[in-house]
């Protein structure tokens, strides 16, 4: 499962940011997150239900998060707003369906929650996983988000 999870989160991330940024992501490699630290100064959680239960977690850098925001939306926000926090929870979505249509290809069914959005730095982010998430790090010319999943 951690393969196809990985591969789920990297094509989900790349494809949901292609799409509605046009933005280019530069996917890290793969990685076992021990922790619960968010990496970004701002976390979308989005809860997955179906045949496993887990959470889909992206963390943005607060230049990221406005950049893709901006780039969604059509503005150019400075800071973060109630709108611009909407749209990092769209965002967060949109890589979730991503992910859980590509895991759901070899017969697994899943649906997903609302996005809850949680900003300040080092906020410590429930997984669910009673084992390590599976993460990817990527880099964008406006900062670095970070996509985690784990499951039951």
């Amino acid at each position: 499962m951690e393969e196809k999870c990985a591969n789920a989160l990297l094509n989900g991330a790349i494809s949901a940011i292609r799409t509605i940024a046009f933005i280019e992501p530069k996917p890290g490699k793969p990685y076992s997150k021990e922790n619960k630290d968010s990496d970004g100064d701002i976390t979308g959680t989005i809860g997955i239900t179906g045949t496993q239960k887990g959470v889909l977690i992206a963390s943005y850098s607060t230049g990221c998060a406005l950049e893709l925001a901006s780039s969604m939306m059509g503005e150019d926000y400075k800071e973060l707003t109630d709108e611009s926090r909407d749209a990092i929870g769209e965002i967060t979505s949109i890589i979730t369906e991503y992910f859980i249509t590509e895991l759901s290809q070899s017969g697994s069914d899943f649906s997903a929650s609302m996005p809850s959005i949680i900003v300040g730095k080092d906020c410590q982010v429930a997984s669910m996983s009673k084992r390590s998430s599976t993460a990817i790090q990527f880099q964008t010319d406006c900062g670095e988000f970070t996509v985690e999943a784990g499951f039951e």
